[in-house]
């Protein structure tokens, strides 16, 4: 998937513009890869664009942090409120679907904490 079609996804399922649509996919990837470990994001990087790898590449441990957190973390980062970054991280949520296929999308949710699933569309 090219990292044009990647936004465009994301826009179409969120709306706005596309600076906002690159804002919500940078914060909500960078925001994910806090939450997973190293081995579950590698796994998620070579289907990614090259643009966007460098937001989901972690060199740390997981943190450990409720659906609450993450969405406030995604909101601080986009610069918006909780219910829009809920929006965005849904939006987001379906472009990776679509560049990871259904089968590592399916892994990534059962990477997640229950409460997780809430945010992201099925596989």
């Amino acid at each position: 998937m090219e990292y044009s079609e990647f936004l465009q996804i994301t826009q179409s399922e969120a709306g706005g513009d596309a600076g906002e649509a690159e804002r919500a996919a940078r914060a909500v990837l960078t925001t994910l890869a806090e939450r997973l470990s190293r081995e579950n994001a590698d796994a998620l990087i070579p289907h990614l664009p090259d643009e966007i790898r460098p937001w989901l590449r972690t060199e740390r441990s997981a943190e450990r942090f409720a659906v609450a957190e993450f969405l406030r973390r995604v909101a601080e980062r986009e610069g918006v409120d909780t219910e829009s970054a809920e929006r965005d991280v849904r939006a987001v949520a379906v472009a990776l679907r679509e560049a990871v296929g259904n089968e590592d999308y399916a892994g990534l949710a059962t990477r997640l904490p229950p409460d997780y699933t809430m945010l992201l569309p099925p596989p």
